[in-house]
């Protein structure tokens, strides 16, 4: 790579970095854009203090990244390490920011130094990178990335967030457990995609459960809620491609969105609380998947195809008081074996029903 002696806004830098800078009016080039993707060590320079989304994007040959004491680095950029083999990374007392799936896909990152100066983030038990929610605050509540070799992990109480992409393929854990009187709140999209997950116990003061949370999880079979939860959402495909066998839905949750569900070949059982609060159910939310649903009462909208290509559906189950008063015509679309079980007052709208 070569720049013109003229060109003010980029450099390249050590035969390693492209470069470039934050203030187009100031003289200092302090942000890496671009690594070549040959790169095998990489030593940050002191005054570089942010390393742009993608930087080292898919950097296969890279094995440790480092920065000196004097370090004035302020921020890794979304996706900055994605892909690449990095194996160790060390991070300075001046880190303020890591953006979201920075280190998604670093399936090889095990060995982690965080500067015992730096305020702002933690590495807990040689297994998680924890931050905060609230910078001025002392407390890391938010988990933000899990080291991939471990096969259990033990979520302390204080954590609130699982950040997303946080046990992003994660290929050898197996539970994750969490401490009594947890106080997690979300879980955050992607946090355990692809994983080899096979059990959790979601925590009652979860609210939300974002897309793709535990979507093409393989070896999930069993997912189970405390008591008394709070869980509102389900997000879109936040288990899609899954293997769970059964789930019981709490009351609580009001809505089922897209692809929630689709492609769960192998539920025997989905069953929702008595006194359900749910109201929406997304687009495709069962596709290819359930064997039998009774849909609450207060259901006002079911998306188009929700229940389609469900060759096993034996029983779908309508409430006698049921807010619904006609069925998108795709709902049972390519489903022969369904049987549905409606209010007289019901209107058909479907050809395949």
């Amino acid at each position: 790579v070569n720049f013109s002696e003229n060109n003010n806004r980029y450099r390249y830098l050590d035969g390693q970095f492209i470069i470039e800078k934050s203030d187009s009016k100031s003289d200092i080039f302090d942000t890496i854009i671009f690594a070549r993707r040959d790169i095998e060590t990489a030593v940050i320079p002191p005054f570089i203090k942010r390393i742009a989304p993608y930087a080292f994007y898919y950097c296969y040959k890279l094995k440790d990244v480092t920065f000196c004491d004097r370090s004035e680095l302020k921020s890794i950029g979304k996706f900055a390490f994605c892909g690449s083999s990095i194996e160790s990374l060390t991070i300075p007392p001046s880190l303020v920011d890591l953006e979201q799936g920075c280190f998604k896909d670093a399936c090889f990152l095990s060995s982690i130094t965080i500067s015992p100066n730096n305020k702002n983030y933690f590495y807990y038990d040689d297994k998680f990178i924890l931050g905060k929610s609230d910078k001025k605050s002392d407390i890391f509540d938010v988990l933000i990335f899990a080291q991939k070799k471990i096969e259990t992990a033990v979520i302390p109480s204080f954590i609130c967030h699982i950040a997303p992409y946080a046990f992003e393929e994660c290929r050898f854990i197996k539970n994750v457990e969490f401490e009594e009187n947890s106080k997690l709140k979300t879980i955050g999209h992607h946090a355990f995609n692809e994983s080899s997950l096979r059990t959790i116990k979601i925590p009652s003061n979860v609210t939300i459960i974002n897309d793709h949370v535990f979507s093409c999880c393989d070896k999930l079979e069993k997912v189970e809620f405390q008591d008394k939860s709070k869980l509102m959402f389900i997000d879109n495909s936040a288990f899609s491609g899954s293997s769970i066998k059964s789930i019981v839905i709490p009351e609580s949750v009001i809505q089922i969105s897209d692809h929630s569900f689709s492609d769960c070949f192998h539920i025997d059982k989905f069953e929702i609380e008595e006194k359900s609060k749910l109201k929406f159910i997304g687009n495709y939310a069962f596709y290819n998947s359930s064997k039998y649903l009774k849909i609450p009462p207060r259901v006002f909208y079911i998306g188009k195809s929700a229940f389609a290509f469900i060759n096993s559906l034996q029983i779908c189950e309508f409430d006698d008081d049921t807010q619904m008063e006609q069925i998108d015509k795709s709902l049972f679309k390519f489903s022969p074996k369904a049987i549905i079980m409606i209010p007289s007052r019901f209107v058909l709208k479907s050809e395949n029903i």
